[in-house]
């Protein structure tokens, strides 16, 4: 047989085969061009990509789970080359690269990055850059600063540059973020350097330097090439300006002071390329900017075209489609145009995620674990499906690649086949904010069979006695009745920066959630009206702050009791606030002191213990912790000083967790000899008290923990911890082991805590820090209280807290 007729027989052997692939993919599958996504933002480093041939207009499809497998934690996007799928993830002992196979997920190769990287404030354990993968390279940044090369193939080091040392960038606050860029066999990196170092060329097989250049810093931001003036440009984001550069040299071309915030909600992501010289930055947490870089004769202008207060208060980055930028006003899925920076619409639905624009479709998935699809469109958002993907929470886009999407949670990695819909409507499941088979149920189905529906709710409303709604001792269904077209309800009883959004009565004005809810609940709560506006409960009368001290409602169950001692005092017999200013040279200026001194202490010279209260912030206005001590000294409490401190700086994570060696240092070397020269305090340790709640709680353990020898009695409300390393407290517990201390510690089952970002759940860390005290052979009073965060909580067993710290019996 000749060569060429062996040839046209293999031809169309391979087109009969071809032929009933292609039968077969259209039976489920759908064709697609064969297509990488070979690192963050996909193919062309801004999420999208509408020539992937798989969806078309007007079409119905459904997502098919075609394999998943478990990995760990970690914010690492998926990278997609050839047959390769990797990301990086924890398993809480050390962080990983993984390479997988994309057709079922089985492992090919791991690299052992480091120890695990503990996250902050909120964030989990993890690696959070996204790998760049190349024919024969790998190229991760791991949290630290550690640069590396691997072997596409083994997974093997090739080489690695620690940015921090040679480079002397500064780690962000949550750990590096950026993720390389690759451009014609150079690796480009935000390498953050104050010294003409802020980007950097490096030499993919090497990682010798080419060229670096700009002097910033870089905080979660990443590069991008786009095209100005018809020539190609690297376009840097850093912390203080938007950049264009000759990519081959380094050389910076244009400059734009974007004169946007370090907030980490400001500076993640990437320039959104929406025209040619046009960029949208997502440059502060409360706006965004276009820029615009325009040429004469090579002479470049960079100017701001609008701010937009319509996409911000998110980690999410946005993506352009059609004239649209589409991105997230906090949790609140919004759209707004390109030209002029106007809204054009917003959706609760899908729910707070991460966009990316497959064939003029969002693909979205939400931090919920929820995956959806909706044509891009300029009327809203028309969800056409959508699959509960993770049980647990996602906080990476998805990755596309020849057909199919790769998606994570922090604890599995999935690959999903879009495929056609069937012809299968599923049954709704059970909704949250609706409790069947209630009396407030049964209410609801009475006004939707009436032919008067406002007659019956105006009814209902005046018939009640107080608002929310309590049924029996375990139910409240929360009630607003005005016009809006969207409610939601923020609470406690939810979480922090979380909402639900509350159901319609058809044809009418009245919205509503219901929830189950322990009958000596006291819980806090506002409205979200029309997506964006909180309101308080205007039928509700009781007046709360949250733990900021924003205004809000506040209800409570039959079976709580609201003390008398909050009440303002009867009597004549009050105490005073006196002031102490404190000096410093550790400080920038002095800080002011309040001190409580108790009826008496003017007219006698006795000495009295004293209660350090850290992070006072609120304690006298919506803690009443004057009036407290007002009508339970001298009947159940024995007089008492309380210094109010205040922040050193501007309090919060940063002042008492971040810098709590610091802060104990200045408080035991400097603030308190001041305040103990100038008031008559007993001056031992088994007289005084540090107590405090939240971050300043920690605060209080901290120091208390530490020097035992100075302070005997702790007092700790809703302690800020990690929930993620319990062992964090260990060395100051060992620390105060042996010595004789009385410690009260209580927590509420509704403290802060945050559903979709997994990091903070102080009722978690409560349990945990209440489990360690004992471990450590402490013994302590108070405990768990169905109750949230804050002075407007706490401030309900400040009475207990006296009365078991300094009772009455104990005077001198």
């Amino acid at each position: 047989m000749t060569l060429p007729r062996l040839n046209h027989l293999l031809l169309a052997f391979s087109l009969i085969l071809f032929s009933s692939s292609l039968l077969f993919a259209q039976s489920e599958l759908l064709f697609a061009k064969e297509s990488d996504w070979p690192g963050f933002g996909g193919p062309n480093r801004n999420h999208v990509v509408n020539d992937a041939g798989l969806l078309e207009t007007g079409k119905q499809y459904q997502f098919k789970v075609a394999w998943r497998q478990p990995i760990g934690s970690g914010y690492s996007g998926i990278a997609v080359k050839n047959d390769m799928v990797i990301t990086m993830f924890s398993d809480n002992k050390d962080d990983y690269v993984i390479a997988l196979n994309s057709r079922d997920g089985s492992e090919r190769w791991r690299f052992t990055i480091d120890s695990t990287y503990k996250g902050y404030f909120g964030s989990v354990n993890g690696p959070i850059s996204t790998p760049l993968a190349t024919d024969k390279s790998v190229f991760i940044l791991d949290p630290r600063g550690k640069l590396y090369s691997l072997s596409a193939s083994s997974g093997e080091k090739q080489w690695m540059i620690d940015l921090v040392e040679d480079y002397q960038s500064v780690k962000p606050f949550y750990g590096f973020t950026t993720s390389p860029l690759a451009y014609n066999n150079m690796l480009i990196v935000e390498t953050g350097g104050t010294d003409g170092r802020a980007i950097s060329a490096l030499k993919m097989d090497t990682g010798e330097v080419i060229w670096s250049a700009g002097s910033d810093t870089v905080e979660y931001q990443s590069p991008i090439i786009a095209t100005v003036d018809g020539r190609e440009q690297l376009i840097v984001w850093v912390n203080r300006k938007l950049i264009g550069m000759q990519p081959a040299s380094g050389e910076i071309i244009w400059e734009f002071d974007h004169s946007g915030t370090l907030h980490p909600m400001g500076t993640s992501g990437m320039p959104v390329e929406v025209a040619e010289g046009r960029f949208y930055l997502k440059n502060s947490h409360q706006s965004g900017t276009l820029a615009s870089v325009s040429a004469t004769n090579e002479q470049y202008v960079a100017e701001k075209v609008w701010d937009t207060r319509h996409l911000k208060g998110s980690y999410v980055v946005p993506v352009y489609a059609e004239g649209k930028i589409i991105g997230y006003n906090s949790r609140i899925l919004s759209s707004v145009d390109a030209e002029t920076g106007e809204r054009l619409w917003r959706s609760r639905k899908p729910g707070d995620g991460f966009p990316i624009i497959l064939d003029n479709h969002l693909i979205i998935v939400t931090k919920s674990g929820t995956l959806s699809m909706a044509p891009v469109s300029s009327e809203g958002y028309n969800e056409m499906a959508s699959l509960k993907l993770f049980d647990d929470l996602s906080w990476a886009p998805a990755s596309y690649a020849n057909g199919k999407l790769y998606l994570r949670s922090m604890s599995e990695i999935a690959c999903v086949e879009i495929v056609p819909a069937a012809e299968v409507v599923a049954g709704d499941g059970p909704q949250p904010g609706i409790v069947p088979h209630s009396a407030f149920a049964e209410f609801i189905e009475k006004v939707n069979a009436a032919t008067d529906k406002a007659a019956l709710i105006d009814e209902y409303i005046a018939g009640q006695k107080s608002f929310p709604v309590i049924e029996g001792d375990s139910l409240v269904h929360f009630i607003y009745v005005g016009e809006a077209n969207d409610m939601a309800l923020e609470s406690d009883l939810l979480g922090w920066r979380f909402d639900r959004g509350m159901h319609r009565i058809e044809d009418t004005n009245l919205f509503y959630y219901s929830s189950p809810v322990e009958a000596d609940a006291r819980l806090n709560y506002k409205f979200i009206k029309n997506l964006q506006q909180p309101i308080r409960d205007s039928l509700n009368t009781n007046i709360a702050f949250d733990f900021r001290g924003t205004e809000e409602s506040w209800f409570a169950m039959p079976k709580w009791q609201s003390p008398s001692y909050l009440e303002v005092p009867t009597h004549n017999q009050r105490g005073r606030i006196d002031t102490l200013v404190f000096e410093s040279d550790s400080l920038d200026g002095s800080k002011k002191i309040p001190v409580y001194l108790p009826h008496g202490y003017d007219e006698s010279d006795a000495r009295y213990p004293v209660i350090y209260l850290h992070g006072a912030f609120g304690a006298t206005q919506m803690g009443a912790i004057d009036n407290t001590l007002d009508n339970l000294i001298g009947k159940s409490v024995r007089p008492v000083i309380v210094a109010m401190l205040p922040a050193l700086n501007r309090g919060g994570y940063g002042d008492y967790f971040m810098r709590r060696e610091k802060y104990t240092q200045i408080f035991v070397n400097e603030m308190m000899p001041q305040i103990e020269a100038k008031y008559r305090t007993l001056g031992t340790a088994d007289g005084r008290a540090n107590m405090g709640g939240l971050f300043a709680g920690y605060a209080a353990a901290y120091v208390g923990l530490n020097h035992p020898e100075k302070f005997s009695k702790l007092i700790v409300q809703s302690i800020f911890g990690d929930p993620k390393t319990p062992d964090a407290n260990d060395a100051m517990l060992k620390n105060a082991a042996g010595h004789n201390l009385q410690i009260y510690f209580d927590w509420g089952k509704y403290d802060l805590r945050s559903p979709l970002e997994g990091g903070i759940d102080m009722a978690l860390s409560g349990r945990q820090f209440a489990e360690q005290l004992a471990a450590h052979g402490f013994q302590f009073s108070g405990g768990e209280v169905n109750d949230g965060i804050g002075w407007n909580n706490w401030k309900h067993r400040t009475g207990t807290i006296l009365e078991t710290m300094f009772p009455l019996k104990d005077t001198e």
